[in-house]
C-alpha cells in the first residue's frame, strides 16, 4: 500500500524528553497545565479539525513502554531495525495518544503537524501498527518506503489524477465504516435485535489501533488470578501459587484498585463478599481470549456465558505455572480489523440493549435486558480495552 492510500484515524507519539513546547510546536493551543501541575492534555486547531494530545509521563507508566517492546520483539523487521526500535523504545520519557477529528491523510495538515513534532524532539510515533522513527526508518507492517512520502508544501502541486485518488481514499474509509455498520446491523437483526436510528448510532470511542499482545495477555492472566483468588478453593489453587504467578508475570499494573483491594483479602472473605459477583469477570476474559485466539468468538445474542465455556476459557489460560511471554508465543492474535469489526458489532448490540431499557423493543422477547445485558457490556469492555491504547481498565467509557 501506497503512502496515497493510507488514512490515520490514530497514532500515539513518543519523545524522550519531558520539556516539550508545545506552544512552539502547535501555536495558539490550550493545556491544562498548572503552576505546580504538568499537562496532561493539549488541544490545537488545524484545517481537518481540533486534535487532542493526552499526555502520560513514563514515570507514572512504565508498563505500556515494556508492552510496546515486545510488540516490536514480534515484528518481522530485520534484527538490527528492530533493535534500533526497542532501544529508542528505553529513552522515551513522554508519549501521548492523539485524538484526530477523523481519518486524516498522510498528508493532511493534521498529521503532517505531529510528524513535525516527532521530528523536532527526535521521538518516534506508531501508526499503522508500525513505529515510524524521526529520522525515516520504519519498523512494522507498513510496506511503503519512507523517501515516498511527498514533501507537505507541494501536496496541493500533485497532478489532477493523484488529487482525485487521495479524495477516493477518503471515500474508501467511509466505505470501509459503513460496511462494518451494515455488517453489525444485518447480524443484531438475525438474532432479533435492532437500533431505532442506525444513522445516529455514532462510532465507539477507542482509539482503533490493538493493544501489544503482551498487555492484552497479561490483562488476562490478571483477571485469571483474580477468578482463582475468590472462586478457587485452596486445594485446586493455592494461595502461595496464585500470588508467585501474579509476581513472576508482573501481572499487578493491570489491576484497578478495587480488583487489587480484593486480592489483600483473605480468600474466605474474598468469597463471601464477591463470590456472587466474579463470575462476571468470565465474560471479558472470553473476549480477551478470543483476541489471543480462543475459539468459539464472543457472542451477544445467547446470555451469559455457560459452564462449558467457562471451563474452555479457563483450560485456554495456562494455570498458574504458564508465562506471559510463553502464552503470547502460541498464541494467534487476532488482526486489528477482525477485533474493530467484532467490537462494532458489541457496541451496537449495547445500543439495542440500553434502547430496550428506555422501552424501545429492540431486543428479542426472551432476552433479559439486565442479565444477558450486562454480558454484552462486559464483553464489549474487553473488546473496547483492547483498542484503546491509552485507557487503562477502569478508564473505558462505554456510554458514548
Amino acid at each position: 500500500m501506497g503512502v496515497h492510500a493510507l488514512m490515520i484515524e490514530n497514532c500515539t507519539v513518543y519523545l524522550p524528553s519531558t520539556e516539550v513546547n508545545f506552544q512552539a510546536v502547535f501555536p495558539g493551543g490550550t493545556s491544562d497545565a498548572a503552576p505546580a501541575h504538568r499537562p496532561t492534555r493539549y488541544e490545537y486547531e488545524t484545517p481537518q479539525g481540533p486534535i487532542q494530545l493526552n499526555l502520560k509521563y513514563v514515570e507514572n507508566d512504565s508498563q505500556h513502554l515494556e508492552g510496546l517492546t515486545n510488540y516490536i520483539k514480534q515484528l518481522e523487521n530485520e534484527q538490527s531495525d528492530i533493535d534500533r526500535a526497542i532501544k529508542q523504545v528505553s529513552q522515551v520519557k513522554m508519549f501521548f495518544g492523539v485524538v484526530l477529528p477523523g481519518p486524516v491523510s498522510f498528508e493532511s495538515e493534521a498529521f503532517q503537524s505531529l510528524l513535525f513534532m516527532t521530528e523536532q524532539e527526535r521521538g518516534f510515533m506508531f501508526v499503522a501498527e508500525s513505529i515510524l522513527g524521526a529520522d525515516g526508518y520504519i519498523v512494522g507492517p507498513m510496506t511503503y518506503q519512507i523517501d515516498s512520502i511527498p514533501d507537505p508544501d507541494v501536496v496541493n502541486e500533485l497532478p489532477a489524477d493523484e488529487s482525485t485518488h487521495l479524495d477516493a481514499t477518503a471515500d474508501d474509509a467511509e466505505t470501509q465504516l459503513a460496511t462494518r455498520r451494515q455488517a453489525s446491523i444485518d447480524e443484531l437483526a438475525n438474532y432479533g435485535f435492532a437500533v431505532t436510528d442506525p444513522s445516529a448510532l455514532g462510532v465507539p470511542n477507542t482509539d482503533g489501533v490493538l493493544r501489544p499482545a503482551k498487555e492484552i495477555a497479561s490483562r488476562l492472566f490478571a483477571q485469571m488470578a483474580l477468578f482463582m483468588w475468590v472462586a478457587a478453593t485452596e486445594d485446586k489453587a493455592t494461595s502461595e501459587g496464585i500470588g508467585k504467578w501474579i509476581v513472576n508475570n508482573s501481572l499487578d499494573g493491570y489491576y484497578t484498585e478495587a480488583e487489587w483491594n480484593i486480592l489483600q483479602m483473605d480468600r474466605n472473605e474474598a468469597n463471601t463478599e464477591h463470590g456472587a459477583q466474579i463470575g462476571w469477570q468470565l465474560e471479558s476474559m472470553w473476549a480477551l481470549a478470543w483476541v489471543c485466539g480462543f475459539e468459539p468468538v464472543p457472542t451477544f445474542h445467547n446470555g451469559q456465558i455457560s459452564g462449558e465455556l467457562t471451563r474452555a476459557v479457563l483450560e485456554y489460560i495456562p494455570n498458574l505455572g504458564g508465562t506471559v511471554d510463553g502464552f503470547i508465543e502460541t498464541s494467534q492474535i487476532r488482526s486489528t480489523s477482525d477485533v474493530l469489526a467484532k467490537e462494532d458489532l458489541f457496541f451496537c448490540a449495547d445500543k439495542a440493549v440500553r434502547n430496550a431499557q428506555l422501552g424501545s423493543q429492540t431486543v428479542p422477547n426472551e432476552f433479559d435486558i439486565e442479565r444477558d445485558g450486562g454480558a454484552i457490556r462486559e464483553r464489549r469492555h474487553g473488546l473496547n480495552w483492547c483498542l484503546s491504547l491509552d485507557s487503562s481498565w477502569e478508564a473505558i467509557d462505554l456510554d458514548n
